[in-house]
């Protein structure tokens, strides 16, 4: 039943703006119901156990609704994925290198200890034994990466702050490791304090001037 009250108003809209159908929910309050509920099921029962159903049901919408929007359950996933990604905000290059990884080792400590690392934690964790969810998490994983950090190296390497013939992916790896590793092996966070310490044995492998 609330499928279909739900697929008449949405053609009734649809009519009164044109016929446009595709895209998100015309409901921007739906559309973020429904990725909320998507990484709180994400957090308390993974991805192998989350259901388009229990998506719906948590979000208080018709499983019509997800599906006119999202064809699987991991276009949904990776959609939820991307946005927590995409929250965290990149480090400008200032020229102090040391001061910039750390802000980016900051950063990434906050992602998995906000409301959605939880989910985030899981999703990396499952990513090992399902293939499909893999190469999502993987291309998301990438880019995220990148856009963060990468870029980053990359520019220090160029401007001859980092040593020529670093590999930027590897430096990268390793910074994000430290932080993956502490969170998803410990269940433990980097203090501020440990923070300082990561960055600074990192950067005595890798830069070329010194610290101070």
């Amino acid at each position: 039943m609330i499928d279909n009250l739900e697929a008449n108003l949405e053609k009734a809209a649809q009519l009164a703006g044109g016929g446009r159908k595709r895209g998100r929910p015309r409901s921007k309050e739906a559309h973020e119901r429904i990725i909320n509920a998507t990484l709180e099921l994400l957090s308390e029962k993974g991805f192998s156990s989350v259901t388009i159903e229990a998506v719906a049901r948590n979000a208080k919408v018709g499983k019509s609704t997800i599906y006119r929007h999202w064809k699987t359950k991991a276009e949904l996933v990776e959609e939820a994925l991307g946005q927590e990604f995409d929250k965290i905000a990149i480090v400008g290059f200032s020229g102090n290198f040391e001061n910039d990884l750390k802000g980016v080792v900051i950063k990434i400590v906050q992602l998995f200890e906000g409301r959605n690392g939880t989910a985030i934690s899981r999703l990396i964790g499952e990513a090992q034994t399902i293939e499909s969810l893999s190469l999502l998490v993987d291309r998301r994983w990438r880019a995220f990466k990148d856009r963060l950090l990468t870029k980053s190296i990359t520019h220090g390497i160029e401007q001859g702050y980092l040593q020529h013939g670093l590999d930027p992916e590897i430096v990268t790896e390793m910074a994000f490791g430290m932080v993956l590793a502490r969170k998803m092996l410990s269940k433990q966070s980097l203090s501020p304090a440990d923070v300082d310490q990561v960055v600074t044995t990192l950067l005595r492998g890798i830069i070329v001037t010194s610290l101070g």
